[in-house]
């Protein structure tokens, strides 16, 4: 996960690149961070629930009519169009 590129355009202007260790590391260090703070606090992850492992990126403010997309490399691509 460390080394997937992403490439995030907004509107169809590339806006930014970024690679998976930019979570801190690895997206998966990011969830085990998450399961030992939970563990400080007497919780744990249990299985089926669903859990972000961070942002590659910044956050974007975006309006009706915007269009963004993300591609992962070796992953796939998500995109979203707001009306």
């Amino acid at each position: 996960l460390a080394a997937v590129a992403l490439e995030l355009t907004v509107n169809g202007a590339v806006a930014e690149r970024a690679l998976g260790h930019e979570v801190l590391g690895t997206p998966a260090a990011s969830v085990a961070w998450l399961a030992n703070k939970l563990a400080e606090l007497g919780l744990a992850l249990e299985a089926g629930m669903r859990v972000m492992s961070g942002s590659f990126t910044r956050q974007y403010l975006l309006a009706a009519g915007d269009r963004i997309e993300a591609r992962f490399a070796s992953v796939g691509t998500v995109a979203a169009e707001f009306v």
